[in-house]
């Protein structure tokens, strides 16, 4: 699959259905054709906590999580924590040849999975049927995608792989509460009609109109959602009609997704690096994207380097 900028990707997301899938429901089964490594799970286990993170070869945010998962799995595994990367044959190059070939690349030691396929893919790029139980349900539309499960078997978290291992140090600490978890991630999803329309807003060009309600879902709605924040960096970033866009809140947005996800995905860093550079910050932006391109790979590390050439044009 050729490289996609998660600009693009972002900007271009709506949801017009609710999830039915949502945090404090009971976690769909596993479903899985085949093993690549790793204990076969056929069901929960009560008293385990199971970290389950979508990916593909061709996703690099997915490759720059895979050092995360591997230190959550030997950090977490002797205490109850099956970490299991989700993923499943697409039209792609998303491979079993290709996913085995990455597990002994990235020297992975958490358990591999591959999904039951499906004829009809979601988003027409996502196939398998635990896929379309997790991720389609939970109307998510990019990857990674985390799921974590908690000792009972319920939905204690639906995120960035990054953001998880808060919510499952403190399940296993006995300090997490499910129902205020489940009323936070309830307070997003009704939210995003006003996520939808501020996208919308900005891609019209309706800044002055936006203003108001980018800073109430960066400040207040969103705050602790690093995807969310992402995509309101990226709209007012893409815009086609920039005249009075609110840069500064592209900064705190960008800044902000980075730090919940501990400054660990590339993606995210180099949209702080565009924030700096579109607010006449090219020196900021060369720093920040140099610290994406250091753990980046593929196409994605190539698009970062393209970057770095702009900004670098512009420092003089």
């Amino acid at each position: 699959m050729q490289a996609v900028s998660i600009l693009t990707l972002l900007v271009a997301q709506q949801h017009p259905v609710r999830p039915s899938l949502i945090v404090g429901n009971m976690a769909p089964p596993l479903v899985i054709d085949k093993w690549i490594q790793g204990k076969e799970i056929s069901q929960y286990e009560r008293g385990k906590v199971y970290v389950i993170e979508t990916w593909a070869t061709w996703c690099g945010p997915c490759l720059a999580a895979m050092p995360h998962l591997n230190k959550m799995s030997a950090t977490y595994g002797s205490r109850g924590v099956v970490v299991i990367g989700l993923t499943g044959a697409d039209d792609y190059g998303n491979t079993e040849k290709s996913i085995r070939d990455v597990v002994k690349a990235k020297k992975l030691s958490y358990s591999i999975a591959l999904d039951h396929p499906t004829d009809k893919a979601y988003m027409g790029v996502f196939k398998g049927e635990t896929t379309k139980s997790f991720v389609e349900k939970a109307g998510v539309q990019t990857i990674p995608v985390t799921f974590v499960v908690d000792k009972n078997g319920k939905l204690a978290f639906i995120g960035h792989p990054m953001e998880s291992v808060s919510v499952v140090k403190k399940i296993l600490e006995e300090r997490f509460d499910l129902s205020l978890a489940r009323a936070a991630y309830l307070r997003r999803v009704d939210a995003q009609p006003d996520l939808d329309r501020y996208v919308s807003s900005v891609a019209s060009g309706e800044h002055i109109k936006a203003n108001d309600l980018g800073r109430k879902l960066v400040k207040e709605s969103f705050r602790d959602d690093a995807h969310s924040l992402l995509v309101i960096a990226v709209a007012i970033q893409t815009t086609k009609k920039p005249v009075g866009r609110n840069l500064s809140l592209s900064l705190e947005a960008a800044r902000r997704a980075a730090e919940l996800t501990h400054w660990g995905d590339p993606g995210y860093i180099s949209c702080v690096a565009m924030a700096y550079y579109q607010l006449g910050k090219p020196r900021d932006a060369i720093r920040y994207v140099k610290q994406a391109i250091a753990m980046a790979e593929g196409g994605q590390r190539d698009a970062l380097k393209r970057d770095l050439a702009k900004y670098q044009g512009h420092n003089g």
